[in-house]
């Protein structure tokens, strides 16, 4: 079984508790209460344990505060609330930086890059070069750091091959997205960059 440490929280994200959720299962009673009503709702439309994700199990938490992170670990299942963020190096197998601040990312992501664990960041990494440049700098693999919007994966919004035929040749593509774009463009930029990436411009730039 893989163990994750959690970390959490940003403003206005409610991640850490979603994401623990999907993994270990959740708590009803105890997640109704959670500040952001979306999360219970769309959690009691799927059956637990049946979709809930295998193979892994979060087993430490750490947020800004132990409140906090004591109510996150009763709703979502995880046995271990540590005081300090580092307190996680040595019993867990990964990280989920459950936090779209990217403006901290680096200086809480870094104690684990540089011990060689393996952590996905929540969107957005960074918002310039030389932040993100700085995240991985830190890492000891390449195959260490993951971010990506689950849109990507969503197969309802991806057009097929046939579809994309049909269209012909892309000259623009028009999309919105709610709050703001720092936080969310990557909703918009990751899924249509998916198709287009392999399609469109490897395809036609990079040589044998």
């Amino acid at each position: 079984m893989l163990r994750l440490g959690l970390i959490g929280m940003s403003d206005g994200n409610g991640h850490p508790y979603s994401w623990a959720a999907i993994i270990n299962g959740y708590n009803k009673e105890v997640m109704e209460t959670c500040p952001f009503s979306a999360i219970p709702a769309y959690l009691d439309r799927q059956s637990f344990p049946r979709d809930q994700i295998r193979g892994a199990e979060v087993t430490h938490i750490w947020t800004q505060d132990n409140v906090l992170s004591d109510h996150i670990a009763r709703a979502s299942k995880i046995p271990n609330v540590v005081s300090h963020v580092t307190d996680m190096l040595g019993k867990v197998d990964g990280i989920l930086l459950a936090r779209d601040d990217a403006e901290n990312h680096y200086e809480i992501a870094k104690p684990f890059l540089e011990a060689g664990l393996p952590i996905y960041i929540d969107k957005p990494v960074a918002l310039n070069i030389q932040s993100l440049n700085k995240i991985f700098n830190s890492a000891v693999s390449p195959s260490q750091i993951f971010s990506c919007s689950a849109l990507r994966y969503a197969k309802e919004i991806i057009p097929s091959g046939d579809e994309l035929k049909k269209i012909g040749d892309l000259r623009g593509i028009s999309a919105t997205t709610p709050n703001s774009w720092e936080k969310y463009a990557v909703h918009l930029v990751d899924p249509i960059m998916s198709f287009l990436l392999p399609k469109k411009i490897i395809s036609k730039e990079v040589k044998p």
